[in-house]
């Protein structure tokens, strides 16, 4: 489906079609709940905040103007949505190898020699960053977000999204060196 099909989708919801809201939902919640339930770290909760997400959306739709992708629009609400409830307590990863093998070309090899090895300390320092720090990771290495996209979703200029991203993966290694000792 491109931006196109989005906009009839929506343009069937403001005008109160409740099967038009069943298309949206099909196609963006899973993504929605992928997300979530990465971040929260559980099913039921995750299940319950991507409802939450989807209410918002709905209830928000009036107000959306078509200046950003829908998706883009969709995943900023859901990044609020989830860090305020990431706020409440620690985040909570899933192990998958795709993020993890992206993030760990960042740790130092000789340190890190054996994969399973540098994956379990990069899981273990993810789970020490603040909250915001750990979405941010998720949704530009999990989510393919782009640098532009993620500056629409946190509010961040596009060169704060990058020197954040950049800070992040030197205290990443940091603390990947620090769990080692």
């Amino acid at each position: 489906m491109t931006g196109t099909d989005d906009k009839r989708i929506i343009e069937g919801v403001r005008n109160g079609d409740a099967e038009a809201f069943g298309r949206l939902l099909e196609k963006h919640s899973e993504r929605v709940f992928g997300l979530v339930v990465r971040v929260v770290g559980n099913r039921e909760d995750a299940e319950e905040l991507t409802q939450d997400i989807f209410m918002k959306v709905l209830h928000a739709l009036p107000g959306y103007r078509g200046e950003s992708a829908f998706s883009t629009w969709l995943y900023r609400i859901a990044y609020n949505c989830a860090v305020s409830k990431i706020r409440k307590r620690r985040v909570r990863f899933s192990s998958d190898e795709t993020v993890w093998e992206r993030l760990s070309g960042e740790a130092p090899e000789e340190e890190f020699p054996d994969r399973e090895e540098r994956l379990q300390a990069l899981e273990a320092a993810l789970r020490r960053l603040p909250p915001e720090e750990a979405l941010l990771v998720l949704l530009f290495y999990r989510e393919k977000k782009s640098v532009e996209e993620l500056s629409a979703i946190t509010g961040l200029s596009a060169a704060n999204v990058k020197v954040k991203l950049h800070r992040i993966r030197k205290k990443l290694r940091g603390l990947m060196l620090a769990g080692e000792k």
